[in-house]
């Protein structure tokens, strides 16, 4: 650094600096967020049953069922993906 910048850094002098290092500087800054508390999802339990029943080798039970769960959660993307596609 040039002589210039060390001028420019010592500017303030010792009153800047004696303020600098009385400041709590340990920490780096944080912004706080609030807290927000998690979605409670509740479990579809077509998706519980439809995955026994598929354990278990009953097939078009868990078919029933994931077509059940869907009717609940449209979205869920797990039990459309469970069902069996059609081969044409």
């Amino acid at each position: 650094m040039c002589s210039a910048g060390i001028q420019a850094l010592s500017a303030g002098g010792p009153e800047q600096m004696r303020r600098y290092e009385t400041e709590d500087n340990s920490r780096p800054y944080q912004q706080t967020t609030p807290q927000r508390q998690p979605l409670r999802v509740r479990a579809n339990p077509f998706k519980n049953s439809g995955l026994a029943k598929y354990k278990d080798f009953d097939l078009d039970g868990a078919i029933a069922d994931f077509k059940q769960g869907l009717e609940i959660d449209a979205n869920d993307v797990a039990l459309s993906l469970a069902l069996p596609v059609p081969i044409p």
